[in-house]
């Protein structure tokens, strides 16, 4: 893993940056994220695999190599199916390596939200299912003997503004009804404090949730022993390999973008979002831009995780390293927005409101050391999205919509995904069904669906720049050359490569992200390298190089 420290390339010096060369490869984005820095007491490397160079025929195979779709594959390998998985980077180089790996029995969304959208029964389930995959989690991690820095602690949910603030009453009124539906739902040891301070220092003062029971780790480190752990059960599993085209049936079979076909009798997406659905699951996702902070504590704070009711919100954990975990530091996350919506300027904003809050609690946290930003979809209707691909055939199967509990969702669909291919009933099918209606939520959709359209104005507010020689190097811009809008990347010397910025998914144009050195589409969030490689769907092409005269 090479990096390099660059302000001409990210805007933010002396912070650890990814050869833009092995963004989509090692990690979707340029700025690396502390799971994989290259610290031999925090980062590890991704594991990585041969590259599939012959057809094959297989029982199950999962397109995705993230917390998604290695446990649905360690699952089904319990079941006695016969696994193979590919990715097109390496073990978790998409979205699972960008997290804080926060782990939690309740959804982001809170309890109180998915029961007074879908009733008490739907709110238990949801609760169920979350802390059903947890304690799996934990389960594996001791069988399997994976060493990754597995935590179970206390999660925090605490009002977002002081005593003082006219939000205030209406935030406890908040803390309030997510206590009575925890405690309908089964989750009865939650319980709310009346000053959050007495149990995490530099928090403001005020009311706040404790749910026990919650856990943290290494996402990396979890990710490349259960690899480890399905390659010894006898699964297969091929990295640096792209599927290209996909088509399920009776005569199923992925192509590759090196040709070789695959053959398999289901075929399971775990992409973070499917690639062959074009409108009915897309349309019901808003993708979201994350961004993230990472400082360093004095030894002995204690560990810790919160999320807070403040808009923006705000999520914080604490990260151990050393021998016997004496060095802490404090990872602080939130700022979100829609994907394509920013430039470097509100980037830098992003990392700098981060870093002012922080500050305003923990003064003593050191000089912010790492940061980066990741990539959510949150679901019109709250939940997970797992189960048969909608409009498509019945042996094709996808997990989306983490709403920002991925690392949980994932877990989720492993086991349900494993129950619903060997024909085993599971209580949660229909809560995550994919081909469930968001009529719970209609005015949220309708909203939605409005605000899609306005993705699609950059076809009328034009270029970025005004000529080629305004692009710095190390950066991208769309320019509008005649009738035709260009995606344009500028290298360190100067030379240029040019690709059409029209998205190939469903047309939006595409926008420069510099802080992560990556093209992305505003409307459904697709994500290419500085060299038109695909990194995100549910476009699942490269850019299309333009030729110059």
């Amino acid at each position: 893993m090479s990096t390099i420290s660059s302000s001409d390339a990210t805007g933010h010096p002396d912070k650890h940056v990814l050869d833009s060369n092995a963004v989509g490869l090692v990690t979707s984005g340029a700025l690396i994220p502390i799971w994989l820095q290259p610290s031999p007491d925090i980062g590890v490397r991704n594991n990585r695999y041969e590259k599939l160079s012959s057809d094959l025929t297989c029982d199950v195979l999962i397109i995705g190599a993230g917390i998604a779709g290695l446990s649905v594959g360690y699952e089904l390998l319990e079941r006695g199916r016969q696994v193979v998985i590919i990715d097109d980077g390496l073990i978790g180089s998409g979205e699972t390596g960008r997290t804080t790996a926060m782990l939690n029995s309740v959804p982001d969304d809170h309890i109180f939200s998915i029961q007074s959208m879908y009733g008490k029964e739907a709110a238990k389930l949801c609760y169920e299912s979350m802390k059903t995959a947890l304690d799996r989690m934990e389960e594996i991690i001791s069988k399997e003997q994976i060493n990754c820095e597995w935590e179970r602690l206390p999660a925090h949910l605490i009002v977002g503004c002081d005593v003082s603030h006219p939000d205030y009453a209406k935030e406890v009124r908040m803390l309030a009804k997510e206590l009575e539906a925890c405690h309908q739902v089964g989750f009865t040891d939650v319980k709310i404090v009346d000053n959050i301070q007495s149990l995490v220092p530099g928090i403001n003062p005020g009311q706040a949730l404790v749910y026990p029971h919650q856990a943290q780790y290494h996402p990396m480190k979890y990710l490349n022993g259960l690899a480890d752990a399905i390659v010894k059960k006898g699964g297969k599993i091929y990295t640096e390999t792209h599927a290209q085209e996909i088509k399920g049936g009776d005569k199923a079979e992925v192509e590759t973008l090196e040709k070789n076909k695959i053959h398999p009798r289901v075929i399971v997406q775990a992409t973070n979002i499917p690639i062959t659905n074009r409108i009915t699951i897309i349309d019901r996702l808003e993708n979201l831009r994350t961004y993230l902070i990472g400082a360093e504590l004095p030894a002995g704070f204690p560990s810790l995780q919160i999320d807070d009711l403040e808009e923006p919100y705000h999520y914080i954990r604490t990260v151990r390293s050393g021998d016997s975990g004496e060095n802490v530091f404090l990872l602080v996350g939130g700022e979100d927005h829609p994907v394509g919506e920013d430039n470097i300027q509100k980037q830098n904003e992003k990392f700098s409101s981060l870093e002012s809050w922080m500050r305003a609690r923990w003064p003593s946290a050191g000089p912010v050391k790492y940061q980066w930003s990741g990539q959510i979809q949150e679901p019109v209707d709250q939940l997970f999205i797992i189960g048969q691909n909608p409009h498509d055939e019945e042996n094709v199967f996808i997990s989306t919509a983490d709403s920002g509990n991925g690392m949980i969702a994932g877990p989720v669909a492993g086991i349900l995904l494993a129950d619903t291919i060997i024909g085993k009933n599971n209580p949660w099918k229909d809560l995550y069904s994919p081909k469930r209606k968001p009529i719970k939520a209609l005015g949220t959709y309708i909203k939605h669906s409005a605000e899609m359209a306005t993705r699609y104005r950059r076809w009328v507010t034009g270029s970025d720049v005004k000529d080629i020689e305004d692009i710095q190097p190390c950066k991208g811009a769309v320019l509008l050359k005649g009738m035709k809008y260009e995606a344009v990347y500028k290298d360190e010397n100067g030379k240029c490569s040019h690709f059409d910025a029209v998205c190939p998914h469903l047309g939006a144009i595409i926008k420069w992200n510099e802080s992560e050195m990556s093209w992305d589409c505003p409307a459904h969030g697709s994500r290419w390298s500085k060299d038109g490689a695909i990194i995100n769907g549910p476009a699942k092409s490269n850019l299309e190089i333009v030729q110059q005269a």
